[in-house]
């Protein structure tokens, strides 16, 4: 969980306010941006987790080569960030916010 709000308020935030400003507002886009941010730090979180168990640079890159990319690292990850933003989404209701 910790991770997941560190995500949201390194990218989702950041996205969110990105988006507004150019009124690109509709759940689609937002369910994109999810995944992509979702997969993002999944992939960043493996990256630190490797470094952290002193697997070192080896480890980081074995991430990315030896394994399924798209299984292990963003399948987790992407899908867990479009439901996210969606619930974002649908709480903040950016077309009805008074600007």
């Amino acid at each position: 969980m910790i991770v997941s709000y560190g995500g949201m308020a390194a990218l989702g935030i950041p996205a969110y306010l990105f988006l507004r400003s150019r009124r690109w507002l509709s759940l689609w886009i937002a369910v994109v941006v999810g995944f992509v941010a979702g997969g993002f730090m999944i992939f960043v979180f493996g990256a630190l987790l490797a470094l952290l168990l002193d697997q070192g640079w080896r480890g980081v890159v074995a991430i990315v080569v030896d394994r399924n990319i798209f299984k292990d690292i963003i399948w987790p990850g992407g899908p867990m960030g479009a439901v996210t933003a969606a619930v974002f989404w649908l709480i903040a209701r950016p077309e009805l916010a008074k600007h």
